[in-house]
């Protein structure tokens, strides 16, 4: 590669350094001209850069490295399927586009077919990328492709994920310590649903909040001991949903649903509205990100709205995290950016949150990870509650065996997104009654017959290598 041309392709792997806050120096000279990239990422809301204050930042990064932006904003619950429709047309594909959650049977598809750089040579290159080079080396295994990195993946506290809960509503109703397992959890379900948490004498309130994301499932099932989404037993890779802990987990799930635990409609609930029943007094938990809990408290506390057991204190979270001592983990990452080839068509070419900043934090990659415990300031009680949360979960974190093989595995590649989705969508009808537990079963078969056992072949061959 010669050294123009690698100078230019370093430019846009800066962009991504600089709007990805790696604190990089920029080497570029500024130009009256800025160079312009093309950079599809996703939206949390209809409004991102149009907030006060939010074209000083717009103002600042492209001072900083030189370079104009030219964004596409997607809604999160249309992204995948606008990123689908996008891939198709190579002629006006962007030259950065954002992947959300981890890599998918399409996307290892598109990348063997040459659709994406590979940033591997860059993100070796210490002196120049002094950030993005600390990027964890096993995060990077599972955003490689036949050798070849495709992404720059979004970093995510591993412990992430949890139970929260509105700590005065659980005393209103008797409860006074913390749930520790899944039949306290179902205990305490059903007391935020039948007896009157909020205490105004209706009937309006249910125990867990959902939504369409099932990704409160995967972490429930957690509980159940069935892994996360593979497990290792005896040296052999198993797909949790072939487990009988996976199966007892579904059972506990259809129980709260039965037991009208949760809102029967959740199928139907967008996802962007993921964290809205916690603070508006319609559910009064919630499995997912702890996050989702900090919000919520935060809300309570900007607005007032009043503890139902303690006269004049403010509403408050409880995050307590694991249950029956573990929780999911994460990948370690959430999400990635890859830069295309169609929209960088060669190597020349490649040159070319409640605030203002709301919805940039979808362009950012955080590396290397910094916490409040590398990085400290004046901690907030829900702030410093969030991070004993994270503690808490990693230490209990479940993780994924086969997160390393997927990425290198041909039948996924070619099947995984119709895997995925014919497990995904039983289990929502099973949960939802819809379906009994032989039919189940025979969706686990279908499951099989469909690419599911070439995939367990593959994967543990790939196993037994390592």
């Amino acid at each position: 590669m010669s050294m123009r041309i690698r100078s230019n392709l370093f430019l846009t792997v800066g962009l991504l350094a600089a709007v990805c806050l790696t604190g990089c120096e920029n080497g570029q000279s500024k130009k009256d001209e800025k160079p312009s990239i093309s950079f599809m990422s996703i939206a949390l809301s209809q409004d991102v850069l149009s907030r006060r204050g939010s074209q000083k930042i717009v103002s600042a990064y492209e001072e900083y490295t030189g370079i104009q932006v030219d964004w596409t904003w997607v809604m999160s619950d249309v992204y995948g399927e606008t990123l689908s429709y996008v891939m198709r047309d190579k002629s006006n594909l962007p030259m950065i586009v954002t992947y959300g959650g981890e890599l998918s049977g399409d996307v290892v598809k598109e990348a063997r077919n040459g659709s994406f750089w590979d940033l591997r040579p860059f993100l070796e290159m210490e002196e120049l990328f002094p950030n993005l080079s600390q990027a964890n080396e096993k995060i990077l295994n599972a955003l490689t492709v036949d050798g070849e990195v495709i992404g720059i993946y979004r970093s995510r506290e591993i412990g992430r994920y949890g139970l929260s809960y509105r700590k005065d509503w659980a005393e209103a109703v008797g409860i006074t310590e913390e749930p520790q397992t899944a039949e306290d959890v179902y205990e305490l379900l059903y007391r935020f649903t039948w007896n009157d948490p909020d205490g105004n004498g209706k009937d309006d309130t249910f125990g867990l909040e959902m939504t369409r994301y099932t990704g409160s499932f995967d972490i429930i099932q957690t509980w159940f001991g069935c892994g996360n989404q593979w497990v290792e037993e005896d040296g052999v890779l198993i797909p949790v949903h072939e487990t009988e802990a996976y199966l007892e987990a579904l059972n506990w799930l259809r129980r709260i649903y039965e037991d009208g635990l949760m809102r029967p409609d959740w199928p139907l609930v967008d996802s962007e509205t993921s964290g809205n029943a916690l603070k508006n007094g319609q559910a009064g938990a919630v499995v997912n990100v702890m996050g989702d809990g900090t919000r919520a408290w935060r809300y309570y506390e900007e607005n007032g709205i009043s503890s139902v057991a303690e006269e004049g204190e403010n509403a408050s979270i409880c995050m307590v995290g694991p249950i029956e001592g573990a929780t999911l983990a994460t990948s370690g990452y959430n999400g990635f950016f890859a830069i295309t080839k169609a929209g960088a068509k060669t190597e020349e070419d490649v040159s070319q949150t409640d605030g203002a900043q709301y919805g940039l934090n979808q362009a950012v990659c955080y590396i290397p990870r910094l916490s409040n415990a590398t990085h400290p300031e004046k901690q907030s009680v829900m702030n410093q509650a969030q991070e004993a949360a994270y503690e808490r979960n990693r230490e209990a974190a479940v993780y994924n065996p086969a997160s390393g093989y997927l990425p290198q595995s041909r039948v996924f590649e070619e099947k995984g997104t119709t895997l995925d989705a014919i497990i995904e969508d039983a289990r929502t009808m099973y949960v939802c009654g819809q379906i009994d537990e032989a039919q189940w079963r025979e969706e686990i078969e279908r499951w099989n017959q469909e690419g599911g056992a070439a995939l367990k072949e593959e994967l543990n061959q790939l196993h037994q290598e390592k």
